[in-house]
């Protein structure tokens, strides 16, 4: 049996994605199985009791030329500088796991976050 190589062309991107982080894919098969939406199993915005919400403060904005993308750099009292982008899911407290910020928009002047807890998945093999 002979296979053919696959040529990736000019125009194609390949993406590097973290292995350790569970893909889109992995949480609509656990929504499947578990006969729940997978979009249960992400961010969910709440307010969760006995969650500190620690001093931030918008130090910087970067604005990519290519794509106009803003990326801000966020200080957190206790744990340092942060690049982040719109959409991002911050745990803060370790002690907390399921606990978490999302960046929901960036501004030139601020940035906002929504407060809430993240879902679970489980991998076995």
């Amino acid at each position: 049996m002979a296979f053919e190589p696959v040529s990736l062309g000019e125009s194609s991107e390949v993406t590097i994605r973290d292995p350790f982080t569970p893909s889109a894919l992995m949480y609509e098969q656990a929504g499947t199985l578990s006969n729940i939406g997978s979009d249960a199993f992400g961010f969910r915005p709440g307010d969760i009791p006995d969650f500190q919400i620690p001093r931030m403060r918008l130090r910087g904005l970067i604005t990519e030329k290519e794509t106009g993308e803003e990326l801000a750099l966020l200080d957190i009292a206790g744990s340092g500088v942060f690049m982040v982008r719109e959409g991002d899911e911050i745990n803060i407290d370790p002690r907390q796991p399921a606990s978490a910020i999302r960046i929901s928009e960036i501004s030139r002047l601020s940035i906002t976050i929504e407060t809430g807890t993240l879902g679970r998945i489980r991998v076995l093999r």
